[in-house]
């Protein structure tokens, strides 16, 4: 990103997250977050996980949380 407003595409989101979980894995001791396991989780995600917003969205069971209130800390998809 480039310090616009615009939102990141979702190839910047993904290697965001990528990025956080590598650097988690020692601190944390997380021995299960390699970039293949990461790479499943999204996948996972992409195909089981997000249609799902969708259909309970249609149906009026979802409610969306503003996670970029002022306290909170920034964008979780920031690539920083």
């Amino acid at each position: 990103m480039d310090g616009t407003d615009e939102e990141p595409s979702p190839f910047e989101c993904e290697r965001a997250h990528s990025r956080r979980l590598l650097a988690r894995a020692p601190r944390e001791g997380r021995s299960d977050d390699t970039e293949a396991t990461i790479d499943h989780r999204l996948e996972v995600y992409d195909t089981e996980t997000e249609p799902l917003l969708e259909f309970y969205a249609r149906r009026r069971l979802m409610i969306e949380v503003d996670g970029e209130q002022p306290g909170y800390g920034g964008s979780w998809c920031s690539p920083h």
